[in-house]
């Protein structure tokens, strides 16, 4: 696969290039924690609009952690992906006790970053990660930005799977520099640096947008 991107927040200079002029007043950019944060940063730069979060996880499959089955937001609402809830077994009983677990991580993680909406009345909501491998995540978000009262509601990732872009336009329109279509897709593949993210990256940016006063005012307490 072509690397298209030096790094997420080269991937976010690209990306503001292609969203800028459908970018309203109203428009927030929306983070997905850790790696849609850098991005949303840079767009948030590039369109001098706020900048915050919107902590979602992927629900694991519990005999294999690096797949997900689905994703919650917040607020409990949740994207599942019954299709692989048939193929590994999972019961809704079992569905149930993953989503208590990923709630209490996403619990911890606003009380470290302290940079979740809530409320999104009148805002345009950007939601940011990237890349979109399934679109699971990305719809949690999308009902999660619907259940915080958003005007309307935008993704915009970097890099897209043609399956989960279909899957996430569904509910909201998708903006994406490349789409691809094959049959293994990895997300940090068209990268040609993406390391993992640790949360005092994340603190630190969302410092640094407060700082220059590009942070979404109405932060959560």
């Amino acid at each position: 696969m072509p690397i298209l991107f030096q790094d997420r927040r080269d991937a976010g200079r690209q990306l503001g290039s292609l969203i800028a002029p459908q970018v309203t007043a109203e428009a927030v950019f929306l983070g997905i924690p850790r790696g849609g944060v850098p991005i949303a940063d840079e767009l948030s730069r590039h369109c001098q609009r706020p900048v915050g979060l919107m902590a979602v996880r992927k629900l694991p499959i519990p005999d294999n952690p690096e797949m997900g089955f689905g994703a919650v937001g917040p607020s409990g609402v949740v994207a599942l992906n019954t299709a692989v809830m048939a193929w590994a077994g999972i019961s809704e009983a079992a569905a149930a006790a993953v989503r208590t677990a990923v709630l209490e991580e996403i619990r911890r993680r606003l009380a470290v970053y302290d940079h979740q909406p809530a409320n999104l009345a009148g805002r345009s909501a950007w939601l940011v990660d990237d890349g979109l491998a399934t679109g699971y995540t990305m719809l949690a978000a999308i009902r999660e930005c619907h259940a915080l009262h958003a005007a309307s509601v935008q993704v915009a990732a970097p890099v897209c799977h043609a399956e989960a872009r279909a899957r996430v336009q569904q509910e909201a329109p998708v903006y994406c520099l490349h789409t691809d279509y094959g049959y293994s897709f990895a997300v940090a593949s068209f990268y040609a640096r993406f390391p993992d993210l640790e949360d005092n990256e994340v603190v630190q940016a969302l410092a640094t947008a407060r700082a220059e006063a590009r942070a979404l005012p109405d932060m959560a307490p």
